[in-house]
């Protein structure tokens, strides 16, 4: 199955978002394929029923109301339209055991490739515990009153 290409998320299919049930998409009518399973936000119930190539294209925003991201998840403190909307409304999100968080460094969409925990981010080196903890520390509503980690900014 060749699927679109997505800068933000290359291989939907590794980390779950993706999967290959029997089912014709609502939007496009198309099918059997490969049907989007990551979040949804909808008036409609739409779960398992998108294909991806809708969401890439658009047409599943267009055609349905249909978007694949929670707005307040996306961005790391900087104004919302600094955020791409190919990250907000064209790419395939990922569940999480938590609210996911889409991060948005420099102004851009990072890319998605799957769950990170301790050892993943161990392997990264040290780095990548600095850069999580500035990421959390500037999303803490402490942080926007001027207080952080017990202490007076």
């Amino acid at each position: 199955m060749r699927l679109p290409a997505f800068r933000y998320h290359p291989n939907p299919v590794a980390t779950g978002s993706v999967l290959e049930p029997d089912v014709r998409c609502v939007c496009c009518a198309e099918g059997p394929g490969a049907v989007y399973v990551g979040p949804i936000y909808a008036v409609e119930d739409y779960e398992e029923q998108i294909y991806p190539w809708c969401i890439a294209d658009g047409s599943a925003r267009e055609k349905l109301d249909v978007f694949v991201a929670d707005e307040e998840g996306i961005g790391s403190r900087p104004r919302w339209d600094d955020v791409p909307e190919e990250v907000a409304y064209r790419t395939p999100k990922f569940f999480g055991w938590q609210q996911e968080l889409w991060w948005t460094p420099c102004g851009d969409g990072g890319a998605y490739l799957g769950p990170a925990g301790r050892r993943e981010l161990e392997a990264v080196g040290s780095s990548a515990f600095q850069c999580q903890r500035r990421f959390a520390d500037s999303r803490s509503p402490a942080s926007s009153t001027g207080w952080r980690a017990g202490r007076r900014l």
